[in-house]
């Protein structure tokens, strides 16, 4: 990951460093029409109309704002298509889209990395992109997670990372520097407890928040151990093979600490805590900037890894991964549409139009924006540094593995006392079943 991230850098530094922002949360299973490009004065012919269905599970309101921007774009320049953008609760996100799917009736525009649902592509359902020109219009970087087999089956509108958002303001207030340590990390959450801040927000009422807090850490031991899900998924090896008691043990010790109710509290009030002051840090992904700087615009925020070690050697690590990627059914009607759809968001003029309204740090060439924050800045430089590590660069857990994979991490917070040796024991038990 550092080498492929590092070739990211010229291309982001040469157009400056903007704000970030993405998706992820919870939203309800609605259809949200996008009205903006369904203009009724259109003097296009009904029969040549085209109504193109995309599928997202995008919760922060920047991207969902972007996405309609670059659909309004569209339509403006091809009248003859328009949009059926439909929000899908990120937790049922997979199994509706999966139904939906069999009964023969799959969007056109699907949400989602290829090697986030690998098995769609195995089953043929994913159009093969390999020979569009626009592929060559994305940084290398982004593309292990669109590859499959050599061939790609998406694109990616930006990078993200999983790390710790903060609030500057409470960092200033008390005098604290970004910590590098564990221990340091431990400091800022003594002296935030001492002020009555809350030092870390949780919103485990969305159960997947869990999963980044897991994923912060433990996936810093990607960067000795490149080939950990392929070894596992292989059977080759097992969790208790790898040191994940330990990340366990860190994650229980750092719930001790932290605001009330975690599971009765919905990630966007854990966000709402760290914009506002009332608390300090949230383990989230980098596209919950956007939402920080929606609640408090003149509020400034950064970003760092999770420090997880006290060695003298030890650089903590950023999880950075392309985001936001889409894919084509296959089995689409309209393929034609949907890849000149493609085209464009990933020609100049579309990545500007997603950047400068989702605020994302993008992952398209010479898209000729600025990036001021301090967040896109940290993140920046951690790329700029090597500093990085990708959980899809290399074979990653699919179907059964990988449901069960991120099911575990979010039932060991809630489940106390819980033996971290145990826990893994039981987690290599299931992997065995399944295998």
């Amino acid at each position: 990951m550092k080498k492929v991230m590092t070739l990211v850098l010229s291309a982001m530094l040469s157009v400056g460093l903007m704000t970030g922002c993405g998706g992820g949360n919870n939203v309800n299973s609605t259809a949200n029409k996008n009205n903006a490009s369904t203009d009724s004065t259109d003097s296009t012919d009904s029969s040549d109309k085209v109504v193109l269905t995309i599928f997202h599970h995008m919760g922060e309101e920047p991207k969902r704002n972007g996405l309609d921007a670059l659909a309004t774009a569209f339509t403006k320049e091809h009248p003859e298509v328009t949009f059926d953008i439909q929000s899908i609760d990120y937790g049922q996100y997979t199994s509706i889209l999966k139904t939906k799917i069999s009964a023969g009736d799959s969007p056109d525009i699907i949400f989602r990395r290829p090697k986030s649902l690998p098995e769609l592509v195995e089953a043929g359902q994913i159009m093969d992109l390999s020979n569009e020109d626009y592929v060559n219009n994305m940084e290398p970087a982004a593309l292990p997670s669109l590859t499959i087999d050599g061939k790609v089956y998406g694109v990616a509108l930006d990078v993200t990372a999983i790390g710790v958002l903060y609030n500057k303001d409470v960092f200033d207030k008390l005098d604290l520097e970004v910590p590098k340590t564990e221990d340091e990390y431990f400091n800022c959450i003594k002296v935030m407890e001492d002020n009555n801040i809350i030092p870390i927000a949780r919103g485990y009422k969305d159960a997947w928040t869990a999963q980044l807090e897991y994923q912060a850490d433990q996936f810093q031991i990607l960067n000795d151990n490149p080939d950990f899900f392929g070894s596992i998924a292989r059977g080759d090896k097992k969790f208790s093979d790898y040191p994940i008691a330990d990340t366990l043990k860190r994650w229980s010790k750092r719930l001790e600490h932290g605001n009330d109710d975690i599971f009765g509290t919905p990630d966007s009030r854990a966000v709402e805590m760290v914009a506002t002051g009332e608390a300090g840090m949230i383990t989230q992904g980098f596209w919950s900037l956007g939402s920080l700087q929606s609640i408090s615009p003149d509020t400034e925020f950064g970003f760092f890894a999770l420090p997880v070690s006290n060695d003298a050697d030890y650089t903590p690590l950023l999880h950075a991964f392309a985001d936001d990627g889409f894919m084509i059914s296959e089995t689409s009607k309209h393929k034609e549409e949907a890849n000149e759809f493609f085209a464009f968001m990933m020609s100049p003029e579309g990545a500007k139009i997603w950047t400068e309204t989702s605020g994302q740090i993008s992952y398209v060439k010479d898209v000729g924006v600025d990036y001021p924050s301090l967040a896109a800045k940290d993140f920046l430089s951690y790329i700029q540094s090597g500093n990085t590590v990708g959980q899809e660069d290399t074979e990653t857990f699919a179907g059964q593995m990988d449901a069960t994979f991120k099911e575990n991490q979010e039932l060991f917070p809630a489940v106390k006392d819980t033996d971290p040796v145990k826990f893994i024991q039981d987690l290599d038990a299931e992997f065995d079943a399944i295998r």
